[in-house]
């Protein structure tokens, strides 16, 4: 809430540095409460007012341009988003060089290849029959529809000659840069899948309702067949099933499944030992795989590990019907999930510890009032305490009474 840089990738040196210099009152304030250290508004702050501006107006225009780290010679494209339970702002930033690179390389190519078919129409027009010119006018044609960001125009062959080859190679270079360009849309798809999924992971604090919500919308939004979780257990020797997806997750978790984690065929708990992704891409070759009867679909498969810091808390596995579905991409992607669902499922259990301690003192808190004492009587009294059986003790002093109160009550 008070753009003070939290992390940051690429420029350590600016954590916990604020993006422009805070107010004296406010920069007391927070190094009193230990959130900024020691030093001046000048040492913990940048100047980067444009930045500052473009923060505050995320919620109408959270996509602006501005000099994020103030090193480069040039602006940054900034994309914001402020997270729903925490006062914090996630920013991507990129270099306008490196953000317009593609735009620019397939310009220029573009235009090489606008000048160079130019110039061979005005070349060979004059000794060439109509019928070559008509093609090259065609191919010029195509060309200026690419440049254009028409990326699906193809260019007719008709021949087998130089300008036919010339045809087949200019269509297998529009293919491919087509292609490129949909990697990147879907990878960018992905990456906000992942987003969207660890978002709706990070506000539930219960960990059955965050691993099954998990589970349903991973499959949903990736698309496939099914995904499951597995925790391994305290012992640490076993994995355990813990959610999956749809009627058939339920039923497996009800029937308690689990696999050792020492087992060689099994993909799981391969990904636990080896701490990395795993994928099959043909069930049906593979000898890790374990065949399910009621998941009869499954043709492919990657696992990959929960972790924080050091420690393996399960695996997240997900299946698809198709034979090759999976991508070493689909492993960074599904790391990169399955590292935001370990995160989220820690707090889970970190949250549902602190309630057990809760409800554990409170109860100690009503065993002690319930054995308070009730009354204490002159020489011939008794002390009363309330609880399901009562002690009476009889014929002491009232010092002596007045003394055993206050052990009591101070024990």
């Amino acid at each position: 809430e008070n753009y003070i840089r939290l992390a940051h990738t690429s420029a350590p040196e600016l954590l916990l540095k604020s993006v422009v210099p805070l107010p004296a009152d406010k920069l007391a304030q927070l190094q009193t409460a230990g959130r900024l250290p020691a030093g001046t508004a000048a040492e913990l702050s940048t100047n980067l007012t444009d930045v500052q501006k473009g923060l505050e107006n995320l919620d109408t225009q959270p996509v602006f341009l501005a000099d994020f780290v103030a090193t480069g010679p040039g602006l940054d494209h900034v994309a914001g988003v402020r997270l729903k339970n925490q006062p914090w702002t996630i920013v991507f930033v990129q270099a306008e060089e490196v953000f317009l690179a593609p735009v620019q390389a397939q310009t220029r190519s573009s235009v090489i290849i606008a000048i160079v078919i130019a110039i061979l129409v005005a070349a060979i027009g004059f000794f060439v029959a109509q019928f070559i010119s008509r093609t090259i006018v065609q191919l010029t044609a195509v060309a200026q529809q690419i440049a254009g960001g028409d990326f699906s125009a193809q260019a007719t062959v008709t021949s087998k000659d130089e300008v036919g080859r010339l045809g087949d190679t200019f269509n297998v270079m529009t293919g491919r840069l087509a292609t490129t360009l949909q990697n990147l849309d879907q990878r960018a798809s992905q990456l906000a899948t992942v987003a969207r999924v660890s978002s709706a992971a990070a506000t539930i604090l219960e960990t059955d309702k965050l691993l099954l919500e998990v589970v349903n919308l991973t499959k949903e939004q990736f698309n496939l067949y099914h995904s499951h979780i597995y925790l391994l257990n305290e012992a640490g020797d076993a994995l355990v099933l813990a959610a999956g997806a749809g009627e058939p997750g339920k039923q497996m978790v009800a029937e308690g499944r689990s696999i050792p984690l020492n087992r060689e065929q099994s993909l799981v708990a391969r990904a636990a030992r080896e701490r990395q992704g795993v994928i099959i891409n043909d069930v049906t070759k593979a000898p890790d795989f374990l065949p399910n009867p009621l998941l009869p679909n499954t043709r492919s498969e990657l696992a990959v590990p929960l972790i924080v810091g050091d420690k393996v808390l399960g695996v997240f596995d997900v299946q698809a019907d198709k034979v090759d579905r999976f991508t070493p991409e689909d492993v960074n992607i599904q790391t990169t999930l399955a590292s935001q669902i370990a995160i989220a499922l820690q707090n889970a259990r970190q949250y549902e510890q602190t309630l057990a301690t809760a409800a554990e003192l409170s109860g100690i808190q009503s065993a002690v009032s319930e054995a308070a004492i009730v009354a204490i009587t002159d020489v011939s009294g008794k002390i009363e305490f309330a609880n399901d059986n009562f002690v009476r003790i009889s014929k002491y002093s009232r010092e002596e009474l007045i003394d055993q109160d206050h052990r009591l009550l101070n024990s």
